[in-house]
């Protein structure tokens, strides 16, 4: 509890960002969860590790004894729920015991963090003003040197793939509580996409890093390229593209001031389009080449002709009331 305490009384100094790790594990990879905590340890700025065991009552007290001393341990023993379950009570936790924090992150057990990443969090924070900050991250095979894992991109490139690792991003621990946002504990594997995703929808603002902040192995199905159950990884794509089709996402304003650019008094259509989706045979121009097709097969659908004669007599009853309304 001396570890608390001392935690608490660092939180509370204004002048030092305080952030908290939660750091899922099934206490199955002990040497990697090692690794882990290390990383968190030797971080610039307080940084409180809350370990979240997912397992049956031995893996607990296995992990509860071998790291006590370094972290507090909690329990998710329901292994009926999914991944997203020992995120949301760490998260619990969190917002119990530190109602101070500043920013929280997360790691698997078979990630780490760079010594430099809450230093460089903290001050992309205070200089975006965002509640949500995501970097590049390293990626690394068992027994072979790290290699670029997944750079950051315009963050509405998350409607077409999760581009963000669940270690490559922390949150403004007060802007989470009150969205009021938590990991969905039925979905695996893409439990961290579909939360990036309703902190979209709740407004919470994002900004990009191109540091690289952290570093994830490829030893679970998850970081596989070659996935080893391909139906389920169909079955939850699709799962979140529902989610996509029929949520609404709100703009920033900051957002549509960066796309309009210059030429935001211009109207015309192009002043619209990110600079980051005018990459000439890229992802992102694609995606807008799509989204202009879809308007014109709406726009020539049978459906939209047939209605064409009443838009076009509900607009002049429109304008005729208008300028009565003008003339009184």
């Amino acid at each position: 509890m001396a570890e608390v305490e001392y935690f608490l009384t660092r939180i509370q100094n204004p002048g030092l960002p305080s952030f908290a790790a939660i750091v899922r594990t099934t206490g199955s990879r002990p040497e990697l969860l090692q690794d882990a905590l290390q990383s968190i340890a030797l971080q610039q700025f307080p940084c409180h590790a809350v370990i979240v065991v997912h397992g049956d009552n031995r893996r607990y007290s296995d992990v509860k004894s071998a790291c006590e001393a370094q972290a507090v341990v909690l329990h998710a023993g329901d292994t009926n729920r999914r991944r997203g379950y020992p995120i949301n009570v760490g998260l619990d936790y969190c917002a119990a015991t530190f109602p101070a924090l500043n920013f929280v992150f997360f790691l698997d057990d078979d990630d780490i963090v760079y010594p430099f990443y809450t230093a460089t969090m903290a001050a992309a924070f205070h200089a975006s003003e965002a509640d949500v900050v995501y970097a590049a991250s390293n990626r690394r095979s068992p027994g072979q040197p790290t290699e670029p894992g997944y750079a950051p991109k315009p963050i509405y490139n998350v409607f077409r793939e999760n581009f963000i690792p669940v270690n490559s991003f922390a949150l403004r621990f007060s802007a989470l509580l009150r969205s009021g946002v938590r990991m969905s504990e039925d979905l695996e594997y893409t439990e961290d996409w579909h939360f990036l995703l309703k902190l979209l929808e709740a407004g919470l603002r994002f900004h990009p890093l191109s540091a690289v902040l952290s570093e994830f192995r490829i030893v679970s199905d998850g970081n596989l390229m070659e996935k080893k159950d391909p139906a389920t990884w169909k079955a939850i794509s699709l799962e979140i593209r529902r989610f996509i089709n029929t949520a609404s996402f709100p703009i920033p304003g900051a957002e549509l001031t960066r796309w309009a650019g210059p030429d935001a008094l211009s109207c015309a259509p192009e002043a619209l389009v990110p600079t980051a989706f005018n990459i000439r045979g890229g992802p992102e121009e694609a995606l807008v080449a799509a989204m202009r097709g879809r308007i014109l097969a709406m726009e020539n659908s049978l459906s939209w002709r047939c209605t064409a004669p009443l838009r076009i007599a509900l607009g002049l009853l429109l304008r005729v009331g208008a300028r009565r309304n003008q003339g009184t």
